[in-house]
């Protein structure tokens, strides 16, 4: 009797072990199978990238880098393969890179500043001298002692201006016609054949474009105009101002309307591309999924996920090359905008002196230095724009 007693008090706690034990042992199985399921599916994900990433071809951008652009993206942190590089960029990390950027190149700038400011003090002087001729019978020896001075100290700091901007252009177009076929590839291979087709096209061809123009066209028409603007002001006879005025309006005029028209065409041609591409994408997902027997729909979602790996890969190359453009073109721009900013107080200078054919000269400077800096912000226009449309467009698709 005892030992039956016995057993029936034992067979309930029994089972009450079992119900409170057991399920918690099959959860916890059940988690560290999940768990061990989510880190095989990650490192396989992981792999597919990298194997996509060689496969485009985008590992062998950081061969046709601009001079110097690589040292600058080590030190940014900034890669391809990594797409969380790019997003983890902060808005203070930026600020201080520009700030950091700009102080480097103000050293050249502040010794031109000495320069010009020694040289309009001068001027200064002798035009205080010819005041005191009654007949003034010096007036324009000082006005061409005055104006080849300044022109003297300019010339150096000019000619680097032009030849780092026709350098900069030259490098950022061979870059982007390396760079624009991969990403075209990669638009292509993530179902935007339309897209893809849109940006090789135009942004290949505006490329190829700059690069010509920077070897044959800018550097002689800027000399051009620095030859006018110095022929102007050494001859009193010789109005040209009102031309030098019309080649600047006519190139900023121009530059805007061939960016107006350059991201008109991009986000016309990609916005109708996209929605092609979506249908095609949809109905092929629709028809492997509905009319392969079997393994129809597993076709369907291995799709869908090296899609979702390409669109990884699309937005990580991507911001790769905006940021090889912007840490390209932009330390170009802050050096010549140091320089404006001197030839600016320089000119305020020469106004405070009353030394006009000074200040007319660096008027005509500073126009030249500002043209140079449009023409690059033209540039970095295009290729921020049109990057940054082809992959916002077929984001959701």
């Amino acid at each position: 009797m005892n030992n039956k007693l016995k057993t029936l008090l034992c067979l309930p706690l029994f089972l009450i072990f079992l119900a409170v034990f057991l399920p918690n042992g099959q959860v916890f199985a059940a988690q560290v199978s999940a768990d061990n399921s989510t880190d095989v599916a990650q490192q396989e994900q992981e792999e597919l990238f990298e194997e996509q990433f060689r496969e485009s071809g985008a590992d062998q951008l950081y061969g046709e880098l601009p001079s110097g652009t690589a040292d600058k993206l080590a030190d940014s942190g900034i890669s391809a393969e990594d797409p969380e590089s790019i997003t983890s960029v902060k808005p203070q990390g930026v600020l201080e890179g520009i700030i950091s950027a700009f102080r480097d190149e103000l050293a050249r700038p502040l010794k031109l500043l000495a320069l010009l400011a020694g040289v309009i003090l001068f001027c200064a002087l002798a035009a205080q001298l010819k005041a005191s001729h009654a007949e003034s019978q010096l007036t324009g020896v000082f006005d061409f002692v005055s104006i080849a001075a300044v022109s003297s100290a300019l010339m150096s700091p000019i000619a680097d201006c032009i030849t780092r901007t026709c350098t900069t252009i030259a490098e950022s177009s061979r870059f982007m016609l390396c760079y624009v076929p991969v990403y075209a590839g990669i638009l292509t291979a993530n179902g935007s054949p339309m897209t893809g087709a849109t940006y090789n096209s135009i942004v290949f061809f505006a490329m190829q474009l700059m690069a010509k123009l920077a070897e044959t066209t800018i550097v002689p028409l800027m000399g051009i105009f620095l030859a006018l603007s110095v022929t102007g002001n050494l001859c009193p006879t010789l109005n040209i101002s009102g031309v030098t005025k019309a080649v600047r309006t006519a190139a900023n005029w121009i530059m805007g309307l061939l960016l107006t028209i350059f991201v008109g065409l991009v986000t016309i041609q990609s916005i109708v591309g996209t929605s092609a591409d979506t249908v095609t994408v949809r109905t092929t997902k629709y028809v492997i999924s509905s009319f392969v027997p079997v393994v129809g729909s597993a076709i369907s979602d291995a799709l869908g996920s090296l899609q979702s790996c390409l669109g990884l890969l699309k937005t990580g190359v991507g911001g790769f090359g905006i940021a090889v453009a912007v840490l390209t073109i932009v330390p170009v721009v802050l050096g010549i905008l140091a320089y404006l900013l001197v030839i600016s107080l320089g000119k305020i200078l020469a106004d405070v002196f009353e030394i006009q054919k000074v200040s007319a000269l660096l008027d005509a400077v500073k126009s030249t230095m500002t043209m140079l800096m449009a023409l690059l912000l033209f540039l970095c226009a295009m290729i921020l724009i049109s990057t940054t449309i082809v992959m916002m467009v077929g984001m959701n698709m």
